[in-house]
């Protein structure tokens, strides 16, 4: 079993490949289960934005597809504004698992064909037109989950994860997941650690207007 090491900041926070999982979460995995049941659904950063306009308002939709998979539990991600629905600026999928007692992992991969699946979250049953060939994994973007009272909280580590900008040697990506909220600090560092992308104060919150 591979060592993990997580670094979370203050209060929470803080390429191309054949995909292949291993089967280590079972039905019975009480975090894995719960984690899968707050991560999913309708979210909004409109009062963040409102109160702060260096944040953006955007729509997060995040919804569970293949159901009678065993190796975990898939989610279909998408990220736009309000009112470009059709133009999400984030198009992944979730991969979750069980690695280690008292850790999950969310492995991160992208479409092969973003084009054919925008609104998949509209239309989960389209999912079954799909598998993870189609996918590709994210490497080195994996983050990993810890819970605590009253969320899962973890992010990347290290400096595996491309920047996807020009300058940007690699990524940072901190997450806290609550039953009602989630925080997302994209960051992108040059190689000489300077923060080249990504918010200087903090998460970017989402409150869930619907599970």
């Amino acid at each position: 079993m591979r060592h993990i090491a997580i670094v979370i900041a203050a209060l929470l926070i803080s390429c191309s490949s054949s995909v292949a999982f291993a089967t280590a979460s079972g039905p019975d995995n009480v975090d894995l289960q719960e984690v899968s049941t707050w991560i999913e659904g309708s979210y909004s950063s409109e009062k963040q934005a409102a109160g702060d306009s260096t944040y953006a308002n955007e729509r997060l939709e995040i919804r569970r597809i293949w159901l009678d998979r065993t190796d975990g539990t898939w989610f279909v991600v998408e990220r736009f504004a309000p009112d470009q629905q059709d133009a999400p600026v984030v198009q992944h999928v979730y991969h979750l698992s069980s690695v280690e007692d008292n850790i999950t992992e969310i492995r991160v991969l992208q479409w092969k064909k973003p084009q054919d699946v925008v609104g998949l979250w509209k239309q989960t049953e389209r999912a079954r037109d799909f598998t993870p060939s189609d996918l590709r994994v994210m490497r080195g973007c994996e983050m990993y989950f810890q819970r605590n009272a009253t969320s899962f909280f973890g992010g990347t580590h290290g400096t595996a994860c491309p920047g996807r900008i020009p300058g940007a040697s690699y990524r940072s990506v901190s997450m806290s997941i609550a039953a009602p909220s989630m925080a997302i600090w994209e960051r992108g560092f040059a190689s000489d650690n300077k923060q080249v992308f990504g918010s200087l104060k903090g998460p970017h919150y989402f409150l869930k207007q619907k599970p």
